[in-house]
């Protein structure tokens, strides 16, 4: 017998998809999907279902928190509900259940009153603040000529990050602080204080360095107390090294990279084998590739950057080419053969897929694209790594790491510095030698043996090594079962 269809009662869909404000989480694809149905506290108006994705359902849970919070900002604003109660009391209720939610809301709080507190600054003239603002506006101003020097062009990525160092760190710290009569100590002074990275001491330091040099430019002190202070870098002090994968390594994650066979991994693969910046990466297009001479262009940059009004206020975000680095950074690299191979069947198996759909092929086009046709940009490296990590088993590695390993590679295979740091497309050799130029283990075990013939001659280093191996052969007849096994990492 056909079963009839009946429609739903109320009562029925309510248990179905739970109470309005009510968060659900249920297994999609290989991850979580957090999912809530609103209810406004607006007659006639539509309520919103809302659904994010993630790979745990922590991070599903956080990015729906987000999407509400949001979806509460946009209806305030839009139906001018300042003194109102956006959701109705039954879904406000569920919501002050939502740990995450409530966090979000916290969280903007936070900011709304540090932007409300950084107003005040503006009263001071000679207040911090309102010299870090004028330096911003003239780095935004500076990022926005046209011209053909590209030494004097500044990328608005580069503005976004003074905007966000200025906003989390300096103007809390010294905004208040008069400008003028500062002194290089009461900054140290301030600096010591803060449980912060070498690098973001750094960065607080730069900024605070360029906010200065206007204060100098208005002719109001004559030093700048920020130009002398001595940051030290911890790390390097301890000998931590800077992350890289030794050679078997590399070989291992290429393997992986092919296997995976996402377009992300594929351009993972093309930083470790070229060193290309993340922003130079996803910038590459079929035009960047010379086949036919075996050489990479690396000529353009795709980012993600902010966009600020005229009040250094945030407006959007944009994505687009843009300038590279540093003039140093225009260069052509030898392609590597497996880098060749990879390319080509990119694009033999894109251009099979546009003949079938009937588009039309252009050498402009960007070579890595997401699930939505668009290149990627460097925050979406960021994020898919630590899944694609987690995914094969693999040890640690950043993206940056990736242009690291490519740069240790090349100095352990006896590349000259100076050939290296063209490579790299760095504007000094500094740079290159201080953090590209990694000494690997098995170079370290080399240089050390060559040391042991000088010292003890290779005969006897031989009966070193033969007596050790009996040794180590006696201990390993012992078979002793009690030792747990190391987990092994994929390969």
């Amino acid at each position: 017998m056909e079963r009839v269809k009946t429609a739903k009662t109320k009562m029925e869909k309510e248990t179905e998809y739970g109470k309005k404000g009510q968060v659900h989480v249920r297994n999609k694809k290989n991850g979580k999907e957090a999912r809530v149905t609103l209810q406004l506290n607006i007659a006639g108006v539509s309520n919103p279902r809302l659904s994010r994705y993630g790979s745990t359902e922590e991070i599903a849970k956080k990015r729906l928190a987000e999407a509400i919070l949001l979806t509460y900002i946009e209806v305030q604003k839009n139906y001018q509900l300042a003194n109102r109660q956006v959701f109705s009391p039954e879904c406000q209720a569920e919501l002050e259940k939502f740990d995450e939610y409530m966090d979000c809301i916290k969280k903007n709080q936070l900011q709304l009153n540090q932007k409300s507190k950084q107003k005040e600054y503006k009263i001071g003239k000679e207040s911090i603040y309102a010299f870090v603002q004028k330096m911003l506006k003239q780095k935004k101003r500076q990022s926005e000529k046209k011209g053909t020097r590209k030494k004097k062009k500044l990328s608005p990525k580069t503005v976004t990050f003074y905007k966000g160092v200025a906003d989390a760190q300096v103007i809390p710290i010294f905004g208040e602080m008069n400008a003028i009569t500062i002194t290089q100590e009461e900054i140290e002074d301030k600096l010591e204080t803060l449980d912060c990275s070498t690098k973001y001491l750094k960065d607080i330091k730069l900024v605070l360095k360029m906010s200065f040099d206007v204060v100098i430019k208005e002719k109001l002190r004559k030093d700048n107390p920020a130009e002398k202070i001595e940051i030290y870098n911890d790390k390097k002090s301890l000998g931590i090294e800077i992350e890289h994968l030794e050679q078997d390594r590399q070989e291992v994650w290429l393997d992986i990279f092919e296997k995976d066979k996402r377009q992300a991994s594929y351009l993972y693969e093309t930083i470790l084998l070229t060193g290309a910046r993340p922003e130079e990466g996803c910038g590459f297009k079929w035009t960047s590739m010379d086949y036919e001479n075996d050489i990479v262009h690396i000529h353009n940059a795709y980012k993600d950057w902010e966009i600020y009004d005229d009040n250094m206020e945030k407006i959007g975000h944009k994505r687009g080419d843009g300038e590279l680095k540093t003039p140093e950074s225009y260069r052509d690299i030898p392609m590597h053969p497996r880098l060749k191979r990879l390319l080509l069947m990119i694009k033999a198996e894109r251009m099979e897929e546009y003949k079938k759909l009937g588009k039309v092929w252009d050498e402009n086009d960007y070579i890595f694209l997401n699930e939505k046709g668009n290149p990627f940009v460097p925050q979406d490296l960021t994020r898919k790594m630590p899944y694609f990590i987690k995914k094969y088993n693999l040890e640690h590695l950043t993206v940056y790491g990736l242009r690291h390993s490519f740069a240790t590679l090349c100095s352990t295979f006896g590349m000259p510095p100076e050939v290296l740091h063209v490579i790299m497309g760095h504007s000094d050799f500094e740079t290159t030698r201080r953090y590209y130029i990694h000494i690997t283990g098995e170079r370290k075990k080399n240089e050390m043996i060559k040391l042991y013939i000088k010292q003890n001659g290779e005969e006897t280093l031989k009966q070193l090594i033969n007596e050790s191996d009996m040794y180590f052969g006696k201990i390993k007849l012992l078979k002793i079962q009690d030792i747990r096994p190391e987990e092994r990492l994929a390969g």
